[in-house]
């Protein structure tokens, strides 16, 4: 990838624009870049032409070559989505965990003070109980009055 961070853009590696310069010398360049000057000079030992054979090997490295920067750049695009939703779940995530601590710190608040609440009111019903009995006491001796009461105005009659 270029120093931009276009994929498409030419690759260069220390001044080196292409495969096809590493892999020739700087005499194999000129003789690529000219037109052979004889039959002989395009003929190579097995017999085969060698400005085609070069021609070939330098279309097949400037496909391998375009095919790389494209895939290099499907790579990037795919790791920069990828980290782009990492990050997204790890937000996710986080805020989860924030929101689960602050519900359990709610809810042991919440219970905290239920649990206050319910001893106080235990309490009271308890004082409320000890009142009560009293006023039983004074009932049995209401019903003993109103009896006596009764007998009294039997006799009188």
């Amino acid at each position: 990838m270029s120093e931009s961070g276009n994929p498409a853009a030419p690759f260069t590696l220390n001044g080196i624009e292409s495969l096809r310069d590493v892999s020739m010398t700087g005499e194999e360049q000129g003789q690529a870049n000219r037109a052979p000057a004889s039959s002989e000079e395009n003929v190579s030992v097995d017999g085969r032409a060698r400005s085609e054979d070069r021609t070939g090997y330098f279309k097949i490295l400037d496909e391998l070559e375009r095919d790389a920067r494209t895939l290099s750049g499907g790579v990037l695009r795919m790791m920069d989505m990828l980290a782009n939703e990492v990050t997204f779940a790890s937000t996710n995530t986080l805020e989860c965990v924030r929101l689960y601590g602050t519900a359990a710190e709610s809810s042991c608040d919440a219970v905290t003070a239920c649990l206050k609440n319910s001893a106080a009111l235990i309490a009271k019903v308890e004082a409320l109980d000890d009142n009560m009995k009293a006023i039983e006491q004074m009932a049995l001796q209401i019903k003993a009055i109103k009896g006596t009461l009764e007998v009294l105005e039997r006799a009188c009659k």
